[in-house]
């Protein structure tokens, strides 16, 4: 446990992970018995689940890590007062009724499991249907969280002791916690991989024949490779125009890795367009976000002399309005027979 608690603090501090650092703490303080890792969290747990030890055992072993180098009086008096305080705690829950000793011990333990933890690495608390046991599991563990509030700093340890507070009532109630939902990640389109692949190695081919064909003295390696792309198109290298056929060869691979080339950019925009058709039927709303995103760019807006500039030359200039044009006597001839025909008289059949 003291291993546990070192590591603890050292967690804290640095950025390492928990289980890296109880291994190396232990294995630096019993050398002679090394221990791999899942032995020693298996067994902190087991410490821990099972309360083979109190909580004023754990104290005093949390106590023990730090350097007891004389302390002077007023250290000393703090220290007797520390351990009074945790055998009065101790006392009064030997008082209390076995629910609530049950319930505190409970509580002590998911502390030590779950303070100073990563939020977003914290298991999910379920969601639970309200009831009146729950409820009064609820109000035993806010009795709890009172007594140890007056101890918490920040905000970070309040979140500690809500958290705690919530693992402990699931735990009376039965439920499991759950893993943390996590985003899955955007696995590539088999199509898509299938495509890439096959550029990187046609691009690989147009290497090695690019390397051949400029190259006086070629290593066996790329000889080889050649003679291996060579006998894939029947190529024969002994033969006087297999050079040629080498460079006529190359040009063709080139040509075929920007067709593939464009076959994935056509592909790509074909995808993009179905998943916004899908998202815009689904949720217009984060449609319309995407599309406000994707927009944005990282330009600087433009200045405001260049803006009164550009509006400058376009209403700056007093233009006068062509009354006689052509256009304007059609559209009048237009709209007057249109109303003459409007307005006559009908005659009967």
């Amino acid at each position: 446990m003291r291993a546990h608690f070192i590591a603890k603090t050292l967690e804290q501090l640095s950025e390492r992970t928990y289980r890296q650092l109880l291994t190396e703490t232990w294995n630096d303080i019993k050398p002679e018995k090394q221990l791999y890792t899942n032995l020693l969290a298996n067994r902190v747990r087991y410490l821990l689940e099972n309360e083979k030890l109190s909580s004023v055992e754990l104290a005093a072993i949390e106590q023990s890590i730090w350097p007891q180098t004389a302390p002077p009086a007023e250290e000393q008096e703090q220290e007797l007062n520390q351990l009074e305080e945790l055998q009065e705690e101790q006392q009064e829950e030997d008082q209390d009724d076995p629910q609530t000793r049950k319930m505190k011990q409970i509580f002590g333990r998911n502390t030590l499991l779950y303070s100073g933890i990563n939020p977003e690495a914290r298991l999910k608390i379920p969601r639970m249907k309200g009831s009146r046991i729950m409820l009064e599991k609820v109000r035993m563990v806010d009795a709890i969280i009172e007594s140890h509030i007056t101890s918490a700093t920040t905000l970070r340890d309040i979140v500690d002791l809500v958290y705690t507070g919530a693992a402990t009532v699931c735990e009376e109630m039965g439920k499991c916690l759950t893993e943390p939902h996590r985003k899955p990640k955007k696995e590539q389109p088999p199509w898509r991989a299938r495509l890439e692949r096959k550029v990187l190695k046609i691009r690989k081919n147009i290497g090695l024949l690019h390397t051949y064909l400029n190259t006086e003295v070629v290593s066996n390696k790329v000889h080889k490779a050649v003679r291996r792309i060579a006998s894939e198109v029947r190529i024969n290298l002994k033969a006087s125009d297999s050079r040629m056929k080498l460079e006529t060869l190359n040009d063709h691979l080139k040509q075929k890795i920007k067709a593939l080339g464009n076959r994935i950019k056509r592909y790509t925009e074909s995808k993009m367009r179905y998943e916004n058709n899908q998202l815009y039927y689904k949720n217009q709303k984060q449609f319309f976000r995407n599309l406000e995103n994707n927009n944005n760019s990282d330009k600087e807006p433009p200045k405001t002399e260049d803006m009164y500039t550009y509006w400058q030359a376009i209403w700056g200039n007093n233009k006068q309005h062509d009354d006689t044009a052509r256009w304007i006597r059609e559209s009048e001839a237009e709209s007057s027979s249109r109303d003459t025909r409007a307005h006559a008289p009908r005659v009967p059949p």
